[in-house]
């Protein structure tokens, strides 16, 4: 979305997760199940909220100081991070707002928002921007219709909120023959994220945030990457 068109509260949210220069190099670490399964691969389930929440805070307190902003889940990262000074002040706070994983089938992939959580509550508790990873493909019929009217609803939470809001959409296959591994899969990844780009950037999220259009296992042609990157900026402006 052009700067102009952004209100004061969504400028400050984006210099606030970004570097003096206008980069941004945010530490991703709103992973919930997924470092469950790290920290204790064998027994997760024997893992306490407790020891989460301490590991999550150890990262934070090594790698913010490095980042221009830290990207937490709200059950185990953001609060606690900024309650135990693990965050510092200077660094920027993004906060997740859906839930972990997904509902639905492998080929019919449907994201959910965190309950008693959002926009509101994460500006109250001074986050400087939200993020909604979903899970998309552009294809996939009524779920798509309403996977874009819900990215639209929190578009709108963020306008009224005034807080930046950076939207990741995540593609899959749906086409249980092919799936995203597949060098039937690779070969539309281009077009697909170009598209994914062009539909969710009509949109109007502060920040879309794109898998690199191109699977490097099937196509190493440096010169096709590039071609696939035009073709995505093209799209989503």
């Amino acid at each position: 979305m052009p700067e102009n068109n952004l209100s004061i509260g969504k400028i400050r949210g984006l210099a606030a997760t970004s570097s003096l220069a206008g980069i941004f190099s945010i530490l991703a670490f709103d992973h919930r199940q997924s470092f469950i399964k790290m920290i204790n691969p064998g027994a997760p389930g024997q893992v306490t909220y407790e020891q989460v929440v301490a590991a999550k805070a150890a990262v934070v307190e090594a790698l913010a100081p490095h980042a221009s902003a830290v990207l937490l889940d709200p059950v185990y990262g953001a609060a606690q991070s900024i309650a135990s000074g693990a965050l510092p002040g200077r660094t920027g706070l993004l906060v997740a707002v859906e839930e972990t994983g997904y509902t639905g089938s492998d080929t019919a992939r449907a994201s959910s928002l965190l309950a008693d959580w959002g926009v509101e509550k994460a500006k109250r508790m001074g986050a400087n921007a939200v993020k909604f990873l979903v899970y998309y493909h552009p294809g996939a019929g009524e779920l798509t219709k309403r996977q874009e009217e819900s990215i639209a609803e929190l578009i709108q939470a963020c306008w009224h909120a005034d807080i930046a809001f950076f939207l990741e959409p995540v593609s899959y296959s749906i086409d249980q023959d092919a799936d995203k591994n597949s060098a039937e899969f690779a070969a539309q990844r281009p077009q697909l994220i170009a598209e994914i780009a062009r539909r969710l950037g009509t949109l109007g999220p502060d920040v879309l945030k794109l898998e690199f259009p191109v699977d490097a296992n099937f196509d190493r042609d440096e010169a096709s990457w590039e071609r696939a990157c035009r073709a995505v900026s093209a799209a989503g402006i």
